[in-house]
């Protein structure tokens, strides 16, 4: 069992950088992985002023768990049951969007949200913010806060009465969380297969992609692939000639026809967000119907991992990156949920000065921090 410190030196750090009253008056409603890291982000933002009654969250069945979950409510944190709800022959995003859309309305229901009060949607995914914005109309202040690339890309092309900050796309998090990412998806990759002489493919040459291809070019034999923005599906490429393929594109880049292309055997393993990569629900749809999110199969000769979600997360109630690391992205959205500068409609960029402070104050906690890109 691993034992929980009392706080975040980092978080810490960061909530002492605003007053103590800059979050009072203000609702929060949040999609976030329901995961230790999230009670010690919602524990800092209560010391800011936000009671704690309101506050409502939603998790994602493939990053929800009990230990935290349980956490959140001892502090009277509301965490909707839907955070564990998942039908395998559905896809997720099917089921999240039904999921989101009652939740916003209890929500702002429950809480009795007042129009003059402050509303704070905190997203990871961007559907929590797309579908807010039908309901939110009648409050005067709403501030949005993106986590990551794949709800940013969703987000950026819409257009918004409230500002949003792009966590996402800000250099802290670009440059210092995607290695840890990385890591934890290959070490639990390496609990499945041996990587060692295999022929990989990675799809997406983004943060997590780049980040993943420098830990395997050592030991396998690895291949990029970036999508195009008008064609994701990864029609032009030879597969079956790899042994393992991992999405990390946050988009569907394979469909059911392309199956019976793919190399026996071969292991797809999703580095993204939801499971949507590999239009995983297809695979699922030819085995028995489960609630286990979790569950890998090997269906028509294809090693399907983790019902195609993310490897790093893989039903722990713990997170899936050490604390100490992954303070750095939960400081960061602390920070965008106390941000007053620098406000746009539409997507604003985290403050540089903050991003700045919070690194310096990582480092300083972390002396190999600064290097793990050149590892």
């Amino acid at each position: 069992m691993i034992t929980l410190p009392n706080q975040l030196e980092l978080l810490e750090f960061t909530a002492k950088q605003f007053s103590r009253d800059t979050l009072k008056d203000t609702y929060l409603i949040g999609c976030q992985h329901v995961l230790p890291s999230l009670y010690y982000l919602l524990k800092a933002a209560i010391q800011l002023g936000l009671p704690p009654e309101n506050i409502s969250i939603i998790g994602k069945c493939y990053s929800s768990s009990k230990l935290a979950f349980n956490m959140l409510c001892k502090e009277k944190i509301f965490v909707s049951d839907d955070s564990f709800s998942y039908d395998s022959h559905l896809s997720f995003d099917e089921q999240f969007k039904d999921y989101i859309e009652k939740f916003i309305q209890e929500s702002l229901l429950r809480m009795k949200c007042l129009d003059n009060k402050k509303i704070i949607l905190l997203d990871d995914g961007g559907e929590l913010i797309t579908a807010a914005k039908k309901h939110i109309n009648n409050y005067n202040i709403t501030l949005g806060v993106e986590q990551t690339s794949s709800g940013y890309n969703k987000l950026c092309n819409q257009v918004f009465n409230f500002p949003i900050i792009n966590v996402a796309r800000s250099y802290a998090k670009l440059n210092f969380e995607s290695p840890h990412i990385a890591i934890s998806i290959l070490n639990h990759t390496r609990k499945i297969i041996n990587c060692e002489k295999k022929q990989i493919l990675i799809i997406g040459k983004g943060a997590i992609g780049i980040a993943l291809e420098k830990y395997l070019e050592k030991q396998a034999y690895v291949s990029f692939h970036d999508i195009q923005s008008n064609n994701t599906l990864i029609n032009d490429v030879n597969l079956n000639q790899y042994d393992i393929i991992i999405g990390a594109t946050g988009n569907n880049v394979m469909n059911k026809e392309m199956y019976h292309h793919l190399k026996k055997n071969v292991y797809l393993i999703s580095a993204s967000s939801s499971d949507r990569e590999f239009d995983a629900v297809n695979l699922r749809k030819i085995v028995d119907r489960n609630s286990e999110c979790h569950k890998s199969y090997n269906i028509q000769n294809i090693n399907l991992i983790n019902s195609g979600f993310p490897l790093n997360f893989y039903g722990s109630d713990y997170d899936n990156v050490p604390l100490n690391d992954i303070q750095l992205t939960f400081s960061l959205l602390l920070a965008g949920i106390c941000q007053r500068n620098s406000l746009y409609n539409g997507i604003s960029e985290l403050d540089k000065d903050i991003q700045y402070s919070i690194l310096k104050k990582y480092f300083s906690l972390n002396s190999t921090a600064e290097n793990i890109y050149e590892i």
